[in-house]
C-alpha cells in the first residue's frame, strides 16, 4: 500500500484525520430529489463528499493549516447503508510536527 510506502520514505505520519459525510450538509438536503431521503441519493452525496474533501486537503495541503505538508494520502470507505468517510494521513515538515 501507498501509506507504507510513504512512511518508509519520509517517516511516520504526523497526524491522523478522518471526514465523514453528513447528510444534514445543506448542499445535500437542498438539492435532493422531493420526497426521499439521502440514501436514495448516492450520487448527489458522493458528490458533495468529493467536493469537501478536495476542500478540506486543499485547507491542509495548499493554505498549510497544520504547516507544511511533505507527503498525504487518504482513502475514501463506504460503510454498510452509511454515510461515505475518509481516512487520511498527513507527514508535516520536521519541526511543525504536534507534541504529544
Amino acid at each position: 500500500e501507498k501509506s507504507i510506502v510513504i512512511i518508509g520514505a519520509i517517516g511516520k505520519p504526523s497526524l491522523f484525520i478522518t471526514m465523514t459525510g453528513n447528510y444534514n450538509w445543506p448542499e445535500i438536503k437542498e438539492n435532493m430529489i422531493p420526497n426521499t431521503d439521502w440514501h436514495s441519493n448516492a450520487l448527489l452525496v458522493c458528490s458533495v463528499f468529493w467536493l469537501k474533501l478536495q476542500e478540506l486537503l486543499d485547507d491542509i495541503v495548499n493554505k498549510e493549516l497544520f504547516g507544511p505538508v511533505v507527503a498525504f494520502v487518504y482513502s475514501i470507505e463506504f460503510q454498510k447503508r452509511g454515510m461515505p468517510h475518509a481516512h487520511i494521513l498527513i507527514t508535516l515538515k520536521p519541526g511543525y510536527q504536534l507534541d504529544n
